[in-house]
């Protein structure tokens, strides 16, 4: 399934580097007043009532109930109270709290708000490691099923058609088709034809049930040509056990317009599902880049497979998952033109590309809110920034503060390079050659 982690995961895992070694992080309130956290575990402890005076609870996580969530409040003077485990604060919580709330206590001057922007600023900050298909002439109509919806594609005879985030090779989605009945399916986007060129058509599928793959000629309403995927060359048990479908197949020299129809041939109500469809037009070499990548020079490098297991008549084939590196052609810029970024592809290596890139990820905005991003590189680059403020705001800080910061950087530098974000090393290389006598 598509790899995010939500903000409410994230927090208690930067507070528990940020605060490592102190007595009380996290919190698991056992009681029930609107103007207290209250710890019963923590209660007869040897602490002072003045021991957490202007220290922050943040509430994050309630359950589901009806307890107080996404509030910051501070502990009031003299408000910690050791014989019930009890900090008074203020103002009140806008709710109850109830047993099973979760806290987390926030010292050193930092509040929920430093958290959230500590966060963001190294979420916005790098370019994420990704790779996607690349579907040529659906580049632009969804061909990877990224974008949000099915507008893209076309229900078949009362298919139901949504998009999945379990089922999914590559990328954060797949289309899922519902089917109850023959001919039922999914259609691609209608794509414009005009060379004589050959069709280089693939979709990988995933299903256990028998399924035709069609070039359809939508100028003359006819199929072009026909692949069928038997209903026991895979089987719907676990993500990894996905079917290419792919053919070269040159459209008739009548047909202006064609698309891809996936259908299937049984009446057995079942789900299956569509990771990806591509076009490549064998005439053409030079491509659009797709709209996951922002900038050509994000393009590091495109991979094909390098072996696949025919499954029949050299039509479907079963992925072995070893993938190849491809040279990157030419890349155009034109910042002006309405399709500014273009590379080529040539030669082509006449069977699927995916591209490796690199891409920004959105700030958090709220709890449910959710990134991509590697949680160690944030919660270790979260952690940094944090405990650096925490030092700013201290006339004198202590030396095992200084040493947490630098022991938290180096885990952070650590994070990036295990994913290979970190800064590269310079590389220098002559300018000219120079003929030795």
């Amino acid at each position: 399934m598509s790899t995010s982690t939500s903000w409410q995961t994230l927090i208690p895992e930067i507070a528990k580097k940020v605060y490592a070694g102190k007595e009380v992080i996290i919190v698991t309130g056992t009681g029930t007043a609107n103007s207290t956290v209250v710890d019963s575990t923590r209660a007869y402890t040897t602490r002072s009532a003045y021991s957490y005076d202007g220290m922050g609870f943040y509430a994050y996580n309630n359950g589901a109930g009806s307890g107080p969530e996404d509030e910051f409040r501070r502990v009031t003077k003299g408000g910690f109270t050791s014989s019930s485990g009890s900090w008074a604060i203020a103002p009140n919580w806008g709710s109850a709290a109830e047993a099973g709330d979760l806290f987390i206590l926030m010292r050193g001057g930092l509040d929920i708000n430093q958290f959230l922007d500590a966060a963001n600023a190294v979420i916005t900050s790098h370019f994420w490691p990704r790779y996607l298909p690349y579907c040529g002439t659906l580049n632009d109509n969804d061909g990877d099923m990224e974008t949000s919806g099915t507008s893209a594609y076309t229900s078949l005879s009362g298919a139901t058609l949504a998009k999945d985030t379990t089922d999914v090779y590559s990328g954060a989605q797949s289309l899922s088709v519902a089917t109850n009945a023959s001919g039922e399916g999914v259609q691609s986007a209608v794509f414009g034809h005009h060379e004589t060129g050959t069709l280089l058509v693939y979709a990988l599928v995933r299903t256990s049930l028998a399924l035709s793959v069609v070039l359809y000629d939508e100028t003359n309403s006819t199929a072009v040509q026909t692949v069928t995927v038997s209903a026991n060359e895979t089987v719907s048990t676990t993500a990894d056990e996905w079917t290419l479908v792919m053919f070269q197949q040159a459209p008739p020299s009548s047909s202006t317009s064609l698309s891809i129809r996936i259908t299937t041939s049984e009446a057995t109500s079942n789900t299956w599902f569509v990771d990806h469809i591509g076009v490549l037009p064998s005439t053409n070499h030079l491509f659009k880049i797709p709209t996951s990548v922002a900038d050509v020079s994000h393009l590091d490098s495109l991979m094909y497979m390098s072996a696949l297991h025919s499954a029949r008549d050299n039509e479907t084939y079963v992925l072995d998952g070893s993938f190849r590196d491809w040279e990157v052609g030419q890349s155009l810029k034109d910042y002006a033109g309405v399709n500014s970024h273009r590379f080529t592809i040539d030669p082509y290596p006449q069977r699927p590309v995916w591209i490796k890139f690199r891409a920004t990820e959105s700030a958090l905005t709220g709890l449910s809110s959710t990134t991509f991003a590697d949680t160690d590189v944030i919660e270790y680059g979260a952690a940094t920034e944090l405990v650096e403020r925490w030092i700013n705001n201290l006339r004198s800080p202590p030396a095992t503060l200084v040493a947490k910061r630098n022991r938290l950087h180096s885990a952070y530098v650590a994070a990036l390079n295990s994913i290979e974000v970190g800064r590269p090393d310079a590389e220098f290389k002559p300018l000219a050659r120079v003929r030795v006598p």
